[in-house]
Protein backbone atom coordinates (compact mmCIF):
# COMPACT_ATOMS: atom_id res chain seq x y z
CA UNK A 1 0.00 0.00 0.00
CA UNK A 2 2.82 2.51 0.92
CA UNK A 3 4.56 1.87 -1.97
CA UNK A 4 1.80 2.17 -4.49
CA UNK A 5 1.15 6.08 -1.99
CA UNK A 6 4.42 6.73 -2.87
CA UNK A 7 4.46 5.82 -6.88
CA UNK A 8 0.87 7.88 -7.13
CA UNK A 9 2.71 10.98 -4.83
CA UNK A 10 5.68 10.70 -7.56
CA UNK A 11 3.45 10.28 -10.94
CA UNK A 12 1.76 13.97 -9.87
CA UNK A 13 5.22 15.41 -10.94
CA UNK A 14 4.63 14.65 -14.45
CA UNK A 15 2.14 15.04 -17.27
CA UNK A 16 -0.74 12.79 -17.08
CA UNK A 17 0.43 11.42 -20.42
CA UNK A 18 3.69 11.29 -19.84
CA UNK A 19 5.54 7.41 -20.09
CA UNK A 20 6.76 8.02 -16.75
CA UNK A 21 3.46 9.20 -14.95
CA UNK A 22 2.11 6.06 -16.84
CA UNK A 23 4.74 3.33 -15.59
CA UNK A 24 4.16 4.49 -11.97
CA UNK A 25 0.28 4.59 -12.11
CA UNK A 26 0.62 0.86 -13.44
CA UNK A 27 3.15 0.20 -10.43
CA UNK A 28 0.75 1.85 -8.15
CA UNK A 29 -2.32 -0.04 -9.68
CA UNK A 30 -0.29 -3.80 -9.40
CA UNK A 31 0.67 -3.08 -5.81
CA UNK A 32 -2.84 -1.65 -4.91
CA UNK A 33 -4.57 -5.13 -6.35
CA UNK A 34 -2.37 -7.14 -4.43
CA UNK A 35 -3.06 -5.61 -1.27
CA UNK A 36 -6.51 -6.03 -1.92
CA UNK A 37 -6.23 -9.82 -2.64
CA UNK A 38 -5.67 -9.16 1.39
CA UNK A 39 -8.17 -6.97 2.52
CA UNK A 40 -10.64 -6.47 0.28
CA UNK A 41 -12.52 -3.52 2.24
CA UNK A 42 -10.25 -2.04 2.98
CA UNK A 43 -11.08 2.01 1.82
CA UNK A 44 -7.97 3.11 1.79
CA UNK A 45 -6.97 0.86 -0.85
CA UNK A 46 -10.06 1.74 -2.88
CA UNK A 47 -9.10 5.29 -2.32
CA UNK A 48 -5.87 5.12 -3.50
CA UNK A 49 -6.81 3.23 -6.34
CA UNK A 50 -9.36 5.54 -7.38
CA UNK A 51 -6.66 8.58 -7.36
CA UNK A 52 -4.60 5.90 -9.82
CA UNK A 53 -7.66 4.78 -12.12
CA UNK A 54 -8.71 9.00 -12.27
CA UNK A 55 -4.83 9.69 -13.91
CA UNK A 56 -4.83 7.32 -16.03
CA UNK A 57 -8.40 8.12 -17.50
CA UNK A 58 -6.84 11.71 -17.58
CA UNK A 59 -3.49 10.51 -19.33
CA UNK A 60 -5.78 7.84 -21.75
CA UNK A 61 -7.85 10.95 -22.73
CA UNK A 62 -5.47 13.27 -23.50
CA UNK A 63 -4.27 10.73 -25.90
CA UNK A 64 -7.17 10.89 -27.79
CA UNK A 65 -8.31 6.96 -26.32
CA UNK A 66 -12.02 7.73 -25.10
CA UNK A 67 -12.55 4.01 -24.90
CA UNK A 68 -9.83 3.88 -22.41
CA UNK A 69 -10.49 6.72 -20.53
CA UNK A 70 -14.10 5.73 -20.55
CA UNK A 71 -13.26 2.55 -18.97
CA UNK A 72 -10.98 3.81 -16.30
CA UNK A 73 -13.64 6.88 -15.43
CA UNK A 74 -15.77 3.72 -14.56
CA UNK A 75 -13.08 2.10 -12.48
CA UNK A 76 -12.29 5.35 -10.37
CA UNK A 77 -15.81 5.71 -9.56
CA UNK A 78 -16.53 2.16 -8.82
CA UNK A 79 -13.29 2.69 -6.27
CA UNK A 80 -14.72 5.50 -4.76
CA UNK A 81 -17.68 4.35 -3.96
CA UNK A 82 -16.06 1.21 -2.41
CA UNK A 83 -14.12 3.68 -0.42
CA UNK A 84 -17.18 5.94 0.45
CA UNK A 85 -19.21 2.60 1.49
CA UNK A 86 -16.69 1.40 3.91
CA UNK A 87 -14.95 4.52 5.04
CA UNK A 88 -16.27 3.85 8.67
CA UNK A 89 -13.93 1.02 8.81
CA UNK A 90 -10.99 3.78 8.87
CA UNK A 91 -9.80 4.47 12.44
CA UNK A 92 -8.50 7.75 11.27
CA UNK A 93 -11.02 10.68 11.38
CA UNK A 94 -9.37 12.67 8.98
CA UNK A 95 -9.30 10.41 6.30
CA UNK A 96 -13.16 9.37 6.52
CA UNK A 97 -13.18 13.04 5.47
CA UNK A 98 -11.19 13.00 3.09
CA UNK A 99 -13.21 10.44 1.35
CA UNK A 100 -16.11 11.66 1.79
CA UNK A 101 -15.00 15.34 0.33
CA UNK A 102 -13.78 13.97 -2.99
CA UNK A 103 -16.62 11.72 -3.09
CA UNK A 104 -18.53 14.94 -2.72
CA UNK A 105 -16.38 16.79 -5.14
CA UNK A 106 -15.99 13.56 -8.10
CA UNK A 107 -19.28 11.43 -7.48
CA UNK A 108 -21.94 13.80 -6.38
CA UNK A 109 -20.51 16.99 -7.96
CA UNK A 110 -21.67 18.97 -4.87
CA UNK A 111 -18.66 21.34 -5.26
CA UNK A 112 -20.05 23.31 -2.17
CA UNK A 113 -19.99 20.18 0.30
CA UNK A 114 -16.53 19.00 -1.29
CA UNK A 115 -14.81 22.65 -0.70
CA UNK A 116 -16.44 22.71 3.01
CA UNK A 117 -14.72 19.28 3.77
CA UNK A 118 -11.63 20.00 2.18
CA UNK A 119 -11.06 23.20 4.15
CA UNK A 120 -11.91 21.56 7.24
CA UNK A 121 -8.82 19.07 6.22
CA UNK A 122 -6.76 21.90 5.51
CA UNK A 123 -6.84 23.46 9.11
CA UNK A 124 -6.51 20.36 10.80
CA UNK A 125 -2.74 20.72 11.50
CA UNK A 126 -2.97 16.99 13.63
CA UNK A 127 -3.50 15.78 9.75
CA UNK A 128 -0.29 16.35 8.88
CA UNK A 129 1.23 13.32 9.53
CA UNK A 130 -1.34 11.60 7.18
CA UNK A 131 -0.95 13.79 4.30
CA UNK A 132 -4.58 15.39 3.92
CA UNK A 133 -3.74 18.57 4.96
CA UNK A 134 -1.68 19.06 2.46
CA UNK A 135 -3.61 17.08 -0.36
CA UNK A 136 -6.78 19.18 0.62
CA UNK A 137 -4.48 22.86 -0.29
CA UNK A 138 -3.79 20.99 -2.75
CA UNK A 139 -7.12 20.31 -4.10
CA UNK A 140 -8.55 23.30 -2.72
CA UNK A 141 -6.64 25.64 -4.92
CA UNK A 142 -7.59 23.47 -8.00
CA UNK A 143 -11.35 23.80 -7.42
CA UNK A 144 -10.93 27.54 -6.98
CA UNK A 145 -9.21 27.87 -9.77
CA UNK A 146 -11.94 26.70 -12.08
CA UNK A 147 -10.53 22.76 -12.26
CA UNK A 148 -12.42 19.50 -11.54
CA UNK A 149 -15.05 20.35 -13.54
CA UNK A 150 -16.40 23.12 -11.00
CA UNK A 151 -19.30 26.01 -11.86
CA UNK A 152 -17.58 29.61 -12.43
CA UNK A 153 -19.81 30.42 -9.03
CA UNK A 154 -17.07 28.36 -6.74
CA UNK A 155 -14.20 29.65 -8.55
CA UNK A 156 -12.07 31.99 -6.58
CA UNK A 157 -8.58 32.70 -8.01
CA UNK A 158 -7.29 34.67 -4.91
CA UNK A 159 -8.22 32.04 -2.36
CA UNK A 160 -6.63 29.66 -4.69
CA UNK A 161 -3.68 31.01 -4.66
CA UNK A 162 -3.10 31.49 -0.72
CA UNK A 163 -3.56 27.65 -0.89
CA UNK A 164 -0.68 27.12 -3.46
CA UNK A 165 1.01 29.78 -1.13
CA UNK A 166 0.56 27.58 1.76
CA UNK A 167 1.52 24.62 0.09
CA UNK A 168 4.73 26.15 -1.00
CA UNK A 169 5.51 27.37 2.46
CA UNK A 170 4.81 24.29 4.59
CA UNK A 171 5.48 21.43 2.49
CA UNK A 172 8.37 22.93 0.38
CA UNK A 173 10.27 19.58 -0.84
CA UNK A 174 6.94 18.20 -1.54
CA UNK A 175 5.62 17.05 -4.91
CA UNK A 176 2.69 19.53 -5.35
CA UNK A 177 5.51 22.19 -4.48
CA UNK A 178 7.45 21.17 -7.27
CA UNK A 179 5.07 20.62 -9.75
CA UNK A 180 3.94 24.75 -8.68
CA UNK A 181 7.33 25.52 -8.87
CA UNK A 182 7.56 23.99 -12.41
CA UNK A 183 4.29 25.41 -13.65
CA UNK A 184 5.01 28.89 -12.54
CA UNK A 185 8.33 28.52 -13.85
CA UNK A 186 10.25 29.86 -10.75
CA UNK A 187 12.95 31.44 -10.82
CA UNK A 188 15.41 31.07 -7.91
CA UNK A 189 17.97 33.99 -9.00
CA UNK A 190 15.42 36.96 -8.78
CA UNK A 191 13.20 34.76 -6.26
CA UNK A 192 9.96 34.85 -8.23
CA UNK A 193 8.05 33.16 -11.10
CA UNK A 194 8.46 33.77 -15.10
CA UNK A 195 4.74 32.66 -15.98
CA UNK A 196 1.82 33.48 -14.31
CA UNK A 197 -1.01 30.87 -14.78
CA UNK A 198 -1.14 27.77 -13.63
CA UNK A 199 -2.76 24.32 -16.31
CA UNK A 200 -6.17 23.26 -15.77
CA UNK A 201 -5.68 19.35 -16.18
CA UNK A 202 -8.92 18.01 -14.69
CA UNK A 203 -12.22 20.39 -16.10
CA UNK A 204 -12.62 17.95 -18.72
CA UNK A 205 -12.04 14.79 -17.11
CA UNK A 206 -15.35 14.10 -14.80
CA UNK A 207 -17.27 13.72 -17.90
CA UNK A 208 -21.16 11.40 -16.80
CA UNK A 209 -19.69 9.13 -15.43
CA UNK A 210 -20.09 9.34 -12.03
CA UNK A 211 -22.39 7.52 -11.04
CA UNK A 212 -23.75 6.53 -7.52
CA UNK A 213 -23.95 2.78 -6.83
Amino acid sequence: VWLAYESLEQATAYEASADKSRQLLLQAETALQKALSKDARNPFIHQLLASCYYNLASATRDEGDEQSAEMYASKYVASLNRAHRDRSRLKWPVLRKEIEADFQLLVRKDYDEAIRLYRELADNLTANPLGTAQRAHWMLAGILAGDWGVDDSATDIDQAREHLVDVLAHWPDSVPAQVIRHALRWNDEKGGNDFEHLPLPNQFTLGESATLD
